[in-house]
């Protein structure tokens, strides 16, 4: 009896080791292995909606937006619901880039000869210097205000040139003397010249 029960032993011993070895696992590890096989992997994938977005270049000023001429990045519904239907806007293309800088250059062309041309009134003026207006006295003795158009007539006595109202910033001149002015021609473009009122 004694040696059948050391056999019996033996064997399920046997069997034991035998089956830690078949599941690859070390020995007390079978708990381990139920959990692996009953845990599962779960992957949540997001996909982002992207908005389609096209380049349009503004044929008029649009506002919250730019200016005609500019090339702006909206999105596609923007564009085909709103800009383009109402005339607002243009899809970019070669052709249109073309127009757009040939438009462009016009543009700064004109710019150009519009400071040419004020630096050429600007350098008479300042030639010029003084420019001389006389005024009669009333029964007071006194002198009306110089007028804008008096101020005109002597520039274009001396210097040939014909000068709108915008141009010069004329102060209140009710006196005898000589006052400083300044005449305006572009942005970027003025001249100081002088007038000296005379009794006449």
């Amino acid at each position: 009896m004694k040696m059948m029960m050391a056999t019996r032993r033996t064997s399920i011993t046997h069997n034991s080791n035998t089956t830690r070895r078949l599941t690859g696992l070390p020995f007390g590890g079978r708990g381990r292995a139920a959990g692996l096989e009953q845990r599962g992997h779960l992957q949540v994938v997001c996909f982002k909606k992207v908005t389609k977005k096209v380049e349009v270049v503004l044929s008029q000023d649009v506002p919250s937006l730019g200016v005609k001429g500019e090339v702006k990045r909206v999105t596609l519904g923007h564009a085909t619901n709103y800009l383009i239907p109402q005339g607002k806007a243009e899809v970019v293309t070669e052709q249109i880039m073309s127009k757009i800088q040939a438009e462009q250059d016009r543009n700064n062309a004109a710019k150009e000869a519009a400071k040419e041309e004020a630096q050429k009134f600007a350098s008479a003026i300042t030639f010029a210097k003084n420019f001389d207006i006389s005024k009669e006295a009333n029964e007071e003795n006194t002198f009306g205000a110089v007028q804008m158009k008096e101020v005109q007539e002597a520039i274009k006595k001396k210097t040939g040139i014909d000068l709108s109202d915008d141009v010069i910033d004329l102060p209140t001149i009710k006196e005898l003397g000589t006052f400083d002015l300044v005449a305006k021609f572009h942005p970027e473009v003025s001249a100081k010249f002088t007038v000296t009122v005379k009794a006449n």
